[in-house]
């Protein structure tokens, strides 16, 4: 018993033997130690061609091995999910050590979410999906809607899975107005999804709540927005080096943030009355 928690087990042995029954009784209350997963960087490679930094032999080496570490991970999901969720954990610390941007982290974050799902951990799950919304509003304003638009999709199918047709309806809609918007600031308003489509979604989602979708109240709140979003972008060029400094993105990006805002409690108020 003390083995399996990760201790001695010789010296649990002769506890046992010394206190009898109550050395066993100690034994299967004490918490279990959960072993610490290490990264340990394999020797760096003497390059006699190459003009090579040890810097650059070391990052490239790290990179490597914690791509190793992900795919350790991948393959004990099925038999030690703890292990690998352990190995995850500590593959974005390194990452977030070295300051990398959140696009190269959420991924990871999206694996860490999917194996605490996979372990009934419903909570922790959450946890890192709202961990992630909040990284991605740091990002440069053309590319945050997307982000938070892949990771509310990711919440709504949870939601599905555990039959909250309503809140995955809700988080549809968050992923919905999330993406439009970063396609606008991009000047992509070509590329809107179209509401009539995006009906379709939510009416399947409502049919399987066996609750009638308020199709022409949806409309009427999102519709305004829509209309905005259609407009012509802020710029023509959709991926410029940093989006973040161009005023008119900023500008547009705020008026848009309020019109979302409002767009979104409607939406909530609107869901909250619905039975």
């Amino acid at each position: 018993m003390g083995s399996v928690k990760g201790r001695s087990g010789c010296g649990w042995f002769f506890a046992g033997f010394l206190l009898g029954p109550i050395g066993i009784i100690i034994a299967a209350v004490v918490k279990r130690i959960e072993p610490e997963v290490k990264i340990t960087m394999r020797r760096p490679v003497d390059f006699v061609e190459g003009r090579i930094t040890t810097t650059q032999v070391n990052n490239g080496n790290k990179e490597e091995h914690l791509q190793s570490l992900l795919k350790q991970a991948t393959n004990l999901k099925n038999s030690d999910i703890d292990t690998a969720i352990r190995i995850v954990k500590q593959v974005i610390n390194e990452y977030e050590k070295d300051n990398r941007p959140f696009e190269e982290i959420r991924p990871i974050y999206f694996k860490l979410a999917h194996y605490f799902q996979k372990k009934g951990n419903r909570d922790e799950a959450w946890r890192t999906y709202n961990r992630m919304i909040s990284e991605a509003i740091e990002e440069d304003p053309q590319f945050t809607g997307i982000y938070q638009g892949q990771i509310y999709s990711r919440m709504a199918s949870l939601r599905e899975k555990e039959k909250a047709y309503k809140d995955a309806a809700r988080f549809r809609i968050h992923s919905y107005i999330s993406t439009n918007t970063a396609l606008h600031l991009q000047d992509r308003g070509k590329e809107i999804i179209p509401l009539k489509e995006f009906h379709k979604q939510l009416k399947a989602l409502f049919k399987k709540g066996n609750v009638e979708y308020p199709q022409h109240i949806i409309e009427k709140i999102l519709n305004p927005l829509i209309k905005e979003l259609r407009k012509k972008g802020p710029v023509r060029e959709p991926f410029i080096q940093s989006p973040a400094k161009n005023a008119k993105i900023n500008k547009r990006f705020g008026k848009l943030s309020k019109l979302t805002s409002e767009t979104i409690k409607a939406i909530q108020k609107e869901f909250a009355e619905l039975r």
